[in-house]
């Protein structure tokens, strides 16, 4: 029983820091560029419904 005290108040905290502190260091290197590829994809297809539409 004594281990599994260990495992819950020592290890436990370690693997919570360590697993928010990589998702934070993940979430800041992630690349910048996806977001504008995907922004301008967005204005692209969104044109094209306009375009789409106004021929109805």
């Amino acid at each position: 029983m004594d281990w599994l005290w260990f495992v819950t108040v020592v290890i436990g905290p370690i693997l919570l820091i360590g697993a928010i502190l990589y998702a934070t260091i993940r979430y800041w290197k992630r690349p910048k560029g996806r977001d504008a590829y995907t922004d301008a994809k967005t204005r692209e297809l969104r044109h094209e419904l306009e375009a789409e539409d106004a021929r109805r």
